[in-house]
């Protein structure tokens, strides 16, 4: 073990070194406390189970698992290179709408790919999702799948098995700011609820904050999470934000799971259609109305025509009347 990364409710997680390859790796390490815990101890095995059998860009790689010499659980994973979007948004305030959708979109590729697999991660917020930079590439890996949830319509086949003891009843799993209306009424969920996630991320990248960051206390958090409506990123962000992509986001947030998008490639669908409708055109300016002339005004002209034909006919007249004259005058 070269150091410890960072530290959750009932693991750690250490940087160590391969002493015969000399390569890096991560440990997820169960704390001491919790070797007794048999549900910790299962949410630990599900929850290698399920990222070694995820293999996708977007999630980290599992490469080992087993029990240290004093019975702590462990399973080892890729080292990643970069930080997390809450480094990265702490660093910016906000991202532009066209980066912060490609990170989003990247994400629910990742998603995606655990729903084949019928498991919802539940628990998507800023600090799960670590934006690396191999090669060039900006590419976001989704982490800790602790409280993951296998739905009951899993492929036996392909999904790890569940967890032995299920997760306590009337308990809300999750994260306060990131958690969706069913998952505050403790109701089932399903892929949608990770819909709802997604968008509450991509609107914190957009706007620097949560859709109920006023909301100060516990229980108005959660009230809000279940009846009040979010405004539209639009009306909070210091950027300008197209309605097309508000409407998308404000979608997917909405409180009832039959009111979202269906799936994670759904969403990610929406939001490239929101970004590549052009803004309608501005409409052509209304020519001022013309104002009725006066009779006077009209007659102006008249009176000045009339004047150019008096004196034309009058000089046709002469010029008669003088060749007549000569005329005479020869004969």
């Amino acid at each position: 073990m070269l150091r410890r990364l960072a530290e959750g409710a009932t693991a750690e997680v250490y940087e160590a070194i391969h002493v015969g390859l000399g390569k890096r790796f991560v440990v997820k390490l169960l704390k001491p406390e919790f070797t007794a815990d048999a549900r910790a101890l299962e949410r630990m095995r599900f929850e290698a189970q399920t990222l070694g059998r995820l293999s996708h860009v977007n999630i980290p790689t599992v490469s080992d698992c087993g029990l240290t010499a004093c019975g702590r659980p462990f399973f080892v994973m890729e080292r990643l290179d970069g930080h997390t979007l809450l480094v990265e948004l702490r660093r910016r305030g906000s991202l532009p709408p066209v980066e912060a959708v490609g990170l989003v979109q990247q994400l629910c590729t990742g998603l995606a790919a655990a729903h084949a697999l019928g498991i919802v991660h539940r628990d998507l917020k800023l600090e799960n999702l670590f934006l690396g930079d191999p090669e060039g590439l900006r590419t976001l890996k989704i982490l800790d799948f602790g409280i993951a949830k296998l739905l009951p319509d899993a492929d036996p086949a392909g999904a790890p098995a569940p967890p032995a003891i299920p997760s306590q009843e009337g308990v809300p799993l999750g994260t306060l700011q990131f958690l969706s209306p069913e998952q505050v009424l403790c109701r089932p969920v399903d892929t949608r609820t990770d819909v709802y996630g997604a968008a509450t991320v991509l609107y914190e990248l957009l706007v620097g904050g949560s859709p109920f960051a006023h909301r100060t206390d516990i229980l108005s958090l959660l009230e809000a999470h279940v009846s009040e409506p979010p405004r539209p990123p639009s009306e909070v962000a210091a950027q300008p934000i197209e309605p097309a992509l508000d409407d998308v986001i404000v979608r997917a947030l909405s409180k009832r799971p039959e009111d979202r998008y269906a799936s994670a490639a759904a969403f990610s669908a929406a939001l490239e259609h929101a970004l590549t409708m052009k803004p309608p055109a501005e409409p052509a300016p209304t020519p001022e109305p013309q104002a009725t002339p006066r009779r006077a005004e009209l007659l102006e002209p008249l009176g000045a025509t009339r004047l150019i034909v008096l004196v034309v006919v009058g000089a046709a007249v002469v010029s008669v009347i003088v060749t007549s004259l000569l005329g005479e005058l020869r004969w």
